[in-house]
């Protein structure tokens, strides 16, 4: 679970942090505009948030093990004074990206806010449980239903179970 900090940041600057589930042998660096922002991230892990500039920069994907060949180019429109991630999905040599703006506003007390996302490259929909109740039936790959609110007590340190 990633607890966010909120923090107010100049109207042209925004927020971006990478995760990655894609089967790259190495870590993957994210490169903005041809600057490394983002730099090791591994499988199945998530990297901090770095400041960026707002406005449509070009999203590079590399193999740590392979600088300078891009594995994935993406090129998003990025509104300022927000929080974005970008999750890498997929095989090696038919890496996906999708692009979400987060919401790390504070949420009510006792609440938590929690986002599910199928990104999977090979599974069109997947049922998701937590502590045995289903609270998205059919979520389809790519789809963003948004952010559910949970309550903390009863959700806190749940098992997550994904079905097909």
């Amino acid at each position: 679970m990633r607890v966010a900090t909120v923090s107010l940041i100049d109207r042209g600057l925004l927020k971006v942090s990478a995760s990655t589930i894609a089967a790259v042998a190495s870590p993957l660096n994210v490169f903005v505009d041809d600057v490394l922002t983002l730099a090791n991230v591994p499988f199945a892990g998530v990297s901090n948030y770095e400041k960026v500039i707002a406005g449509s920069p070009t999203i590079s994907i590399q193999s740590a093990a392979t600088p300078g060949a891009n594995l994935l180019t993406l090129k998003p429109n990025l509104a300022p004074a927000t929080d974005t991630s970008i999750v890498v999905s997929g095989p090696a040599g038919a890496l996906q990206g999708l692009v979400l703006t987060d919401n790390n506003l504070p949420s009510a007390a006792g609440r938590a806010r929690v986002r599910f996302v199928n990104a999977s490259p090979d599974l069109a929909s997947v049922d998701v449980y937590v502590i045995f109740v289903k609270p998205y039936e059919r979520l389809q790959r790519v789809m963003r239903p948004g952010f559910a609110a949970a309550s903390s007590p009863r959700y806190q340190r749940a098992p997550l179970r994904v079905r097909r």
